[in-house]
């Protein structure tokens, strides 16, 4: 196989979720600053600089040159949700712009086109769902990436409270926005979760179809829970207090959801023996890590309760180790990919 028809061949069947790592690079970089680890969150900046838009040069060139194999995708039940890391990290590039003091009127842009993507996906993929020739049985058909919308549902809350921190937003316009989108993506969360706890509970669960996308269970409650902090601090006097309770009580939950999914990993690989090895699928695991942080970091801001910076603390090197075992095992996946005989 020649070296052009390789890259068509990979082009073609490119993981609609491939978005994760520029996600996942993002949150961690925005938690390390906030920290205090400058070095390493400066680096995964400059990282994500060239990460984010090379993933958008391969997702224009897929679209240009396989559109109906982008079609076909978007239309399955087990895929189509992974383009929902598309807008997802749009939000996450953009706070991390922001963050490191970027030009503010970049941020504002990559605002706009984290709300092009999102309405375009969000009408694609639950209109295909809704009316598509392949609707499945429940059981078959939800999966822990579905809650990838509720991901960027929240990326949109989160940017807009950075753009009103930033004074680029009116703050009552921005606090409106920021409590709507809020809103919308818990209660999106509330449907897709009580929808995937019953599809694992009633259905037997196989080991091979409890992947790492299962992760954003715990990643989707945790980036709900740093919107409505993050609201709460633009939000009206009489909205604040609701806001930080229901940012608490969805934190809570999110984190009941992390020893049943350490659990859950332990037993595919551990018991049912299947292999660990590179998946991009598993940067679905590195996001909620990094998000776990930047969510317990923002409720020690707006609780005032050192217990939970202790925590963030703790948990930032976890989601740094994940990062960098994934980057690994991305760089001897290149290699491979380049030399197959090796």
């Amino acid at each position: 196989m020649s070296f052009k028809a390789q890259c068509l061949g990979t082009l073609k069947t490119m993981y609609p979720g491939s978005f994760a790592m520029a996600m996942a690079t993002g949150i961690v970089s925005i938690a390390s600053k906030r920290l205090g680890y400058e070095l390493p969150a400066q680096a995964l900046l400059w990282v994500n600089l060239g990460l984010f838009p090379f993933l958008w040069i391969l997702l224009v060139c897929r679209l240009w040159l396989f559109h109906d194999s982008v079609r076909a995708d978007i239309s399955d039940h087990w895929k189509g949700a992974g383009f929902f890391t598309v807008p997802a990290a749009c939000a996450v590039f953009g706070v991390q712009w922001l963050e490191f003091g970027g030009a503010p009127m970049v941020g504002l842009a990559l605002w706009w086109l984290t709300l092009g993507c999102w309405f375009l996906v969000t009408l694609f993929f639950f209109c295909s769902m809704i009316v598509g020739e392949n609707q499945v049985d429940i059981h078959y058909a939800i999966n822990g990436a579905w809650l990838t919308s509720v991901v960027a549902t929240q990326g949109l809350s989160v940017l807009a409270s950075s753009l009103v921190t930033k004074q680029l937003l009116e703050p009552r316009l921005g606090s409106f926005v920021s409590v709507f989108f809020a809103g919308s993506g818990a209660m999106l969360y509330l449907v897709l979760i009580t929808c995937i706890f019953y599809r694992l509970v009633v259905h037997p669960t196989r080991a091979v179809d409890f992947s790492a996308p299962y992760w954003v269970n715990m990643g989707a409650a945790m980036i709900t829970s740093l919107a409505l902090s993050k609201a709460s601090v633009i939000a009206d006097p009489e909205a604040q207090a609701p806001l930080k309770f229901l940012g608490l009580v969805v934190w809570s939950y999110g984190v009941w959801w992390i020893p049943i999914l350490v659990s859950l990993g332990i037993w595919r690989h551990g018991i049912k023996r299947l292999p660990l090895s590179y998946d991009p699928r598993i940067w679905s695991l590195v996001f909620p890590l990094g998000m776990f942080t930047a969510s317990t970091l923002a409720l020690s801001q707006v609780w005032h309760w050192p217990g939970f910076l202790s925590v963030a603390q703790g948990a930032i090197w976890v989601a740094a180790f994940a990062w960098i075992t994934l980057s690994i095992g991305l760089v001897k996946a290149c290699f491979r990919w380049l030399r197959p005989e090796i």
